[in-house]
């Protein structure tokens, strides 16, 4: 986080710098302030690439906007269809949203390509202990195994 803050200093309206430096907001569980800067970077630059969208997914997700997170990472889906990272939030947002057969199309793919996964061998881990267990809440109710 430090060495974007700096960076951005630097360079307030680089739009790539504002969209990665909005990950580790994301797992750091500060939503807000990921949310602020994907939406100043995608106004900058409307021709942005898929991660700009699934950063965007995540962080209305944590806000509890699952229809607007899912229109986002739907969005990225688009342009990288094959991210697991992306399927996971897809997955997890049908569940909350009680999409159960859109939800099981996304475990299904899940799956796929790792067989192996679970709601708690999971890798993506935020440190914010309410977001961490609403994510793995979605995962639940979509079906990913525990």
């Amino acid at each position: 986080v430090a060495f974007f803050e700096k960076t951005i200093k630097i360079a307030p309206a680089q739009p790539t710098i504002l969209v990665g430096s909005a990950l580790p907001l994301l797992f750091l569980g500060r939503p807000d302030e990921a949310i602020n800067r994907l939406r100043t970077a995608m106004r900058l630059n409307p021709f942005h690439n898929w991660s700009a969208h699934q950063f965007l997914g995540m962080g209305l997700y944590m806000k509890e906007d699952y229809e607007a997170s899912l229109a986002s990472l739907e969005a990225s889906a688009r342009l990288n269809p094959n991210f697991i990272g992306n399927l996971l939030w897809r997955a997890a947002t049908h569940g909350q949203l009680g999409q159960v057969d859109k939800a099981a199309e996304a475990v299904a793919a899940i799956l796929k390509i790792n067989p192996k996964a679970s709601v708690s061998g999971g890798f993506i881990k935020i440190s914010d202990p309410a977001i961490m267990a609403r994510f793995e809440e979605g995962l639940r109710k979509a079906g990913l195994p525990e």
